[in-house]
């Protein structure tokens, strides 16, 4: 799953997605836009731009075995925050700050 950073969206990672798709050994691929960011409506609360990893999480899903998660910038703060949790609960795990 890939988190972008701040000013960008999940269109950020356009050209990385399909390549990883190509691999025999990867299901999904995916990426969403942070609130406020993107194709989401701006937050009336500044407490809703929040970084955490629970987005990533459920595009993921408890399905699958392994899980790499790409951060950029402002997107590595939620990319590590799943990882992080992903990990704690024993499941194969990986992460990338770019």
């Amino acid at each position: 799953h890939a988190s972008h950073g701040f000013g960008a969206n999940a269109y950020s990672f356009d050209d990385l997605l399909p390549l990883l798709t190509k691999r025999p050994d990867v299901k999904r691929a995916t990426a969403h836009d942070h609130p406020g960011f993107g194709l989401t409506r701006r937050p009336e609360r500044t407490r809703a731009y929040a970084l955490g990893g629970d987005a990533a999480l459920e595009l993921i899903g408890d399905d699958s075995n392994r899980a790499l998660f790409v951060g950029h910038s402002m997107g590595a703060v939620s990319a590590a925050d799943a990882a992080i949790r992903r990990a704690e609960a024993g499941k194969a795990t990986a992460l990338a700050v770019i």
